[in-house]
C-alpha cells in the first residue's frame, strides 16, 4: 500500500509541478505582452517626431488588450482549479495515510492576491496608456 501511495504522490507533485510551471508562463506571456503595449504606446507618442494613435488604431488595441487580458485570466483561473484540485488530493492523501493535516496551513494557492489579479491592473494601464491622451 505504501509504494501506491508514494507513486500517486510522485505522479501528483509531477502534476503540481507542471501547473505552477504553466502558471508563471501564462504571466509572463500575458504580462509581457500588455507591458510591451503600453512601452511602446509610450514611448511612441512621447518620441521626438509627432506621433499619433488615430481612433481605428486605438479600437484595436483595445480589442487586443482585452483579448489579451480576457485569455490570460481565463487561462490562469483555469490552471489554478487544477492546482488547488491537485493540491486536495496530496492533502487527503497526506492527511489519512501519513496524520499529517498540518499540510493545509502550508498552501500558497490560498493568497489573496495573484496571477489575475496583476494581469487585469496591467489590461488596465494598457488601456489606460491607449486612451489617455485622446480623452
Amino acid at each position: 500500500m505504501q509504494t501506491n501511495t508514494t507513486q500517486i504522490l510522485q505522479t501528483l507533485e509531477h502534476e503540481l509541478s507542471h501547473r505552477l510551471e504553466k502558471l508563471a508562463r501564462i504571466f509572463t506571456w500575458s504580462s509581457g505582452i500588455l507591458l510591451s503595449i503600453t512601452g511602446g504606446i509610450i514611448t511612441a507618442t512621447r518620441g521626438i517626431q509627432k506621433f499619433e494613435l488615430h481612433k481605428a488604431d486605438r479600437m484595436i488595441l483595445t480589442c487586443i488588450i482585452l483579448i489579451i487580458t480576457i485569455h490570460g485570466c481565463l487561462w490562469i483561473r483555469e490552471n489554478l482549479k487544477f492546482e488547488t484540485n491537485v493540491r486536495n488530493q496530496i492533502d487527503k492523501i497526506l492527511s489519512q495515510e501519513f496524520n499529517y493535516p498540518e499540510i493545509n496551513s502550508l498552501r500558497p494557492d490560498k493568497a489573496k492576491l495573484g496571477y489575475i489579479h496583476v494581469i487585469i491592473l496591467l489590461g488596465l494601464s494598457a488601456l489606460l496608456t491607449t486612451w489617455l491622451d485622446y480623452l
